[in-house]
């Protein structure tokens, strides 16, 4: 398993054994994890893991049933003061509908942010121009958004969120992206669950995965296998031999004749190794990511 940081002193999350029980059912299984000063830590699990539960635990909203958490090296649950350091956004946010988003940030941090920090994190959010209207009228990405300014107002030394990027488009979870970037390069530490496997590739410096209650890898994105893509590569048959062999230095197979599955670092770097040897493939598209392919094999849903 991968491992960042110079020790002790480096840790901000650390769970030992971690267990509930829910229901007669065991929903989380001994997880042991580390997160590290100043990373981006993804959480990564399909729905239903544990994801959700690990985080309730360790925000002190649910009691375990064996194994131990610490935040910043105090045992969960925490004092009033450890948790004033912790910024989380935990499943769907929720407001008071009838007051406008700017005052329902006032209203639920009271006294521990300023006018001109909660300015501060509706901008980096993008609500800037939303603030002054009812929270009745929000979309669901809207209200993302918001829940996001309410983590992240203060400038917390750990951030802890739970799918947060659920109804944001395209644009907004680019943006979303690089909110989680700012804090960890000032110092914080942000653990980002989350079940959306180009998110965390893109935003993590390591990940865990979670499957029925247990982590099952743990490690940072190269060792997981982000790095790379699979890229499908249709040539004509009678082209086929000579494409493999130009194609030998990467990791390929065939998946039916003329069809060619490749580890690469990107589509263009395949067609370039075909095309400098005389063979034009037909198509080049990307299939997906090698940490989707471990994903898919460690939770068992290929």
């Amino acid at each position: 398993m991968g491992r960042v940081g110079n020790g002790v002193a480096d840790e901000v999350v650390r769970c030992r054994g971690l267990a509930k029980v829910l229901g007669g059912r065991r929903v989380l299984d001994g997880i042991d994890l580390t997160v590290n000063k100043g990373e981006v830590f993804g959480f990564l699990g399909p729905n239903g893991a544990g994801k959700t539960t690990t985080i309730r635990l360790l925000l002190g909203l649910s009691r375990f049933d064996g194994g131990e958490a610490y935040l910043f090296g105090a045992r969960v649950p925490v004092t009033a003061a450890t948790l004033a350091r912790v910024g989380a956004m935990i499943e769907q946010p929720t407001f008071y509908p009838w007051m406008s988003g700017r005052r329902n940030l006032h209203v639920l941090l009271q006294s521990r942010a300023t006018p001109d920090d909660i300015g501060a994190a509706l901008e980096a959010v993008g609500m800037t121009g939303a603030a002054a209207r009812k929270v009745k009228t929000y979309s669901q990405g809207m209200r993302q958004r918001l829940g996001l300014a309410l983590a992240i107002c203060g400038r917390p030394d750990l951030l802890i969120l739970d799918e947060p990027a659920n109804g944001l488009d395209p644009a907004g979870v680019r943006q979303f992206r690089g909110i989680l970037r700012r804090p960890a390069d000032g110092g914080a530490t942000v653990f980002l669950s989350s079940h959306q496997l180009s998110e965390v590739e893109r935003a993590c410096d390591r990940v865990a995965v979670i499957h029925k209650g247990r982590a099952v890898a743990h490690g940072t994105i190269g060792e997981l296998g982000g790095q790379d893509t699979w890229v499908q590569v249709t040539v004509a048959s009678d082209v086929e031999p000579r494409g493999r062999q130009l194609l030998a230095a990467l990791p390929h197979h065939a998946t039916a004749p003329g069809e060619l599955l490749v580890q690469a670092s990107s589509g263009r770097q395949v067609s370039e190794l075909l095309a400098g040897g005389g063979v034009f493939p037909d198509a080049v598209t990307a299939a997906g990511t090698t940490l989707e392919e471990r994903f898919l094999s460690l939770t068992e849903e290929a």
